[in-house]
């Protein structure tokens, strides 16, 4: 299902790519509201209902964000939690409206698709904007929630195209690296 882009949702969470709470952490709420499991490498921001998994095996090292323009990055503060994922990092940071997520890609043999699993409420859906942002809509189709377009750049700026797809309960980003790609990739 795709949704046009005319609501802004109260709370969103860009995907990217890059996350750190220590492995074998448990769950915690922070002032923020945001909630992070480590075990079940969940983070969720509990005015939303909304939590996401990231993929891969809890590490304590995140995606190195010193690279990204201001423009695009705008995690604060440490580093939420961070896995790996056949070489690549995941790694989420709190923002001022939610989290944003980074993906790290060391190089061409990487994974060109990270799939992240939602936690919803019952009756409530995942659906791809006209934009590239994904919305999470309630049971009555009202838009609460979402994750902003993603966005991908290599090592010298470039952008690297990317999008989401909405696969079940799994918000699956695309990365489309070329030969031509310089890595890492955010």
């Amino acid at each position: 299902m795709r949704v046009p882009n005319t609501l802004a949702p109260p709370l969103t969470a860009a995907l990217t790519m890059a996350l750190i709470f220590g492995t074998g952490s448990t769950a915690t709420a922070s002032d923020d509201g945001i909630t992070v499991n480590g075990e079940g490498r969940e983070v969720s921001v509990a005015s939303a209902d909304v939590s996401i998994q990231l993929p891969g095996a809890l590490t304590d090292t995140p995606v190195e964000t010193s690279s990204i323009p201001p423009g695009l990055y705008r995690g604060e503060g440490d580093p939420l939690l961070s896995t790996a994922v056949s070489g690549s990092t995941v790694t989420s940071f709190a923002t001022q409206d939610g989290v944003q997520t980074l993906i790290q890609i060391p190089d061409a043999s990487s994974p060109s698709e990270y799939r992240f699993p939602l936690d919803l409420p019952e009756g409530w859906e995942a659906a791809l904007s006209s934009d590239g942002a994904v919305m999470i809509l309630d049971a009555n189709g009202e838009p609460v929630s979402g994750f902003r377009e993603p966005w991908a750049i290599d090592a010298e700026g470039n952008g690297v195209p990317t999008s989401f797809r909405v696969e079940g309960q799994e918000l699956v980003q695309i990365v489309e690296f070329t030969a031509s790609t310089v890595f890492p990739v955010l």
